[in-house]
């Protein structure tokens, strides 16, 4: 099997896993961002705004991961490229969810300072 298959393999199943992370913080996050916007219909926008990102920031950064495993390099088994698309997919996963977790932090910094008003009046 060559390597892009074996790399298409294991994005695959990195979609999977990017897949049940945002599964798993779907409710939170969107009752902490239905409550910060101040009305459902913004919540939601924002929670289906930040599950894209997430999905779309680890795909990303796992197929541009591709170009940087070699095949031609001894040693450059299946698991190796596995791990590396592992560590480049989680990456961009994190790289999400720390920009999330910044804006939802600058925002209700400025919430709570007064500098904005409260959401919904």
């Amino acid at each position: 099997m060559s390597t892009l298959g074996i790399s298409a393999g294991f994005v695959a199943v990195l979609l999977l896993l990017i897949t049940a992370s945002v599964a798993f913080l779907w409710r939170p996050l969107g009752r902490s961002l239905e409550e910060l916007c101040g009305a459902r219909q913004r919540g939601q926008f924002w929670s289906v705004m930040s599950s894209a990102c997430l999905v779309l920031g680890g795909s990303l950064s796992s197929l541009v991961g591709l170009g940087f495993v070699t095949p031609h390099e001894p040693g450059a088994t299946v698991f190796w490229i596995g791990v590396a698309t592992l560590r480049l997919t989680l990456a961009g996963l994190l790289a999400g969810l720390l920009v999330i977790g910044a804006i939802v932090l600058f925002f209700t910094a400025r919430l709570a300072s007064g500098v904005l008003a409260p959401p919904g009046r």
